[in-house]
């Protein structure tokens, strides 16, 4: 069944894509792909990427991630896992932020 001419579904949660991430061993990339989300960013999804991260460091590569959305980032930097997103945490100490 189709919509009518002109109408769109708006109830319908589309996917985007938050980071394209990189399994890397020895320095060669061995597979890209998307992280898409539905909804905003999350703790759960990077929850997601943590577990992806932790599984490739036991086995000896590496996971990091480009193009990151940046809601995606600030969580990541909440969490201590901004490393993955291929950038260092914020030098500002915490009481400087909060004025």
């Amino acid at each position: 069944m189709s919509s009518p001419a002109g109408r769109r579904h708006t109830g319908v949660l589309q996917l985007r894509t938050v980071a394209v991430a990189t399994l890397d061993a020895h320095g060669v990339e061995i597979v890209r792909w998307p992280i898409k989300h539905c909804g905003a960013v999350d703790l759960v999804l990077v929850d997601r990427v943590a577990r992806v991260h932790l599984v490739a460091r036991r086995t000896g590569r590496r996971v990091t991630l480009r193009h990151t959305a940046p809601e995606l980032v600030e969580l990541l930097e909440l969490v201590g896992l901004l490393e993955l997103a291929g950038r260092e945490p914020s030098a500002t100490p915490p009481s400087e932020v909060l004025g």
